[in-house]
């Protein structure tokens, strides 16, 4: 970022930092993606759903060909995915994502989904795998931590 003389306020030179760049390289992170859906009103303009409002309608290979809406039935079309986006109605809130799974479930999802400068495509049963696990390692931690101090380790876990 630069200021408005067009330098860069945080560089050593100017006397206000005394310590270069700490990184190396810029990392250029993916987008997330998700399914959206529309249709077009009466008067022509576009109307998008959440992806929680509709039902996804099938072909005979289980590829989606539209949706419909789970309140009255009407049709919507299926447009694919595509970047997340307030104004397409796709977007996922993550205080709502957090409230249900909990912070490590939300952070642990995304940091392991996809590698960051690669697009995600988001999976609600990639999160709920992901609180699995984290259940998992929990209930192992514990049990772990129950054992007497003088228990045997297995060989497959004692430390080296």
């Amino acid at each position: 970022m630069r200021d408005v003389t067009g330098q860069v306020p945080a560089e050593p030179a100017r006397g206000l930092v005394t310590f270069d760049e700490p990184f190396t390289r810029l990392l250029c992170q993916g987008m997330v993606l998700n399914h959206i859906y529309s249709r077009k009103t009466d008067k022509g303009a576009i109307e998008y759903f959440w992806p929680d409002e509709v039902e996804d309608i099938h072909d005979d290979t289980g590829r989606v060909t539209g949706a419909k809406v789970r309140a009255d039935g009407s049709h919507v079309e299926y447009n694919g995915v595509g970047t997340m986006s307030k104004s397409k109605n796709n977007g996922v809130d993550p205080q709502a994502l957090i409230d249900r799974y909990g912070a490590d479930t939300a952070r642990l999802f995304v940091m392991f989904a996809s590698p960051p400068e690669q697009t995600l495509e988001w999976s609600d049963t990639g999160v709920e795998g992901a609180q699995r696990f984290l259940r998992r390692l929990w209930a192992f931690a514990h049990s772990v931590a129950a054992l007497p101090s003088d228990a045997e380790w297995p060989d497959s876990i004692r430390a080296s």
